[in-house]
């Protein structure tokens, strides 16, 4: 900025370093204008994004013990479930981002947060609605794997338990409820169950029994947002759901 102010003229490295170092240290909040529907400005976000932003390799994360995780390539791979979808052709499908090391298709890795023992399977790069299979992953790669038994969102995973264990994610409380019950006698077990996986999938979603009224009553972050998981649950559970105002005790 001094040489910019005292009129020497900087070149486009020179501005490029110094627009990534300053929104490296907090310092710079970029803006970009544009439209999608109408193709403006998204070829120059893409670039800013390439141009001014953290390689994944300088970012450091601290873990829940306070050690500082540095990515790197070599030593044991550990990777963060940041979210999880139920799918009704393959079950969960969990989304993470690898933070060290390489994770590889078709391995056995552990889960930090609970102790157990996960398969990896096929690993998916996801493009859109595209599915592209790879054989590995490196610091910094956000891909997919399905069927997890007993990993949900915020767990860790790592090929060694001497890996650090991330922190928790924090969500927002729901902010609209709504009652549920079950259109055909004997699917309330089935519309239990199927609430309690996708809100293990989506934490922002919450389903519990009003103990005064006895309604089941599932929130989530809107109406829209209850409206979508309901959907997903007549998909996954094959479940019709009748939809009420809760009721005041």
């Amino acid at each position: 900025m001094e040489r910019y102010l005292a009129g020497e003229q900087l070149s486009e490295a020179e501005i490029l370093a110094g627009l990534h170092d300053a929104l490296k240290a907090g310092t710079l909040i970029p803006v970009f204008a544009g439209s999608v529907a109408k193709d403006i400005g998204v070829a120059e976000v893409m670039n800013g994004i390439i141009n001014i932003s953290q390689n994944p390799l300088e970012r450091t994360r601290v873990a829940s013990d306070g050690s500082i995780v540095k990515p790197a390539a070599g030593g044991p791979a550990a990777a963060f479930v940041f979210k999880s979808v139920l799918d009704p052709h393959v079950g969960q499908f969990a989304f993470f981002r690898v933070l060290t090391g390489n994770i590889r298709s078709n391995s056995d890795i552990l889960n930090l947060n609970n102790g157990t023992k996960e398969h990896l399977g096929q690993l998916i790069f996801l493009n859109g609605k595209t599915q592209i299979p790879i054989d590995e992953a490196c610091p910094g790669c956000i891909c997919g794997v399905a069927k997890l038994k007993a990993t949900k969102t915020g767990d860790t995973l790592g090929e060694a338990a001497t890996c650090s264990i991330m922190p928790p994610m924090t969500f927002p409380n729901p902010v609209f409820s709504c009652a549920i019950s079950a259109v055909r006698s004997g699917d309330e077990d089935k519309i239990m169950s199927g609430l309690q996986k996708l809100c293990e999938c989506d934490p922002t979603l919450h389903v519990g029994i009003n103990q005064e009224t006895h309604e089941t009553i599932f929130s989530g972050m809107g109406e829209q947002h209850v409206q979508i998981a309901l959907r997903r649950l007549r998909e996954l559970a094959k479940v019709e759901v009748a939809v009420a105002a809760p009721k005041i005790p």
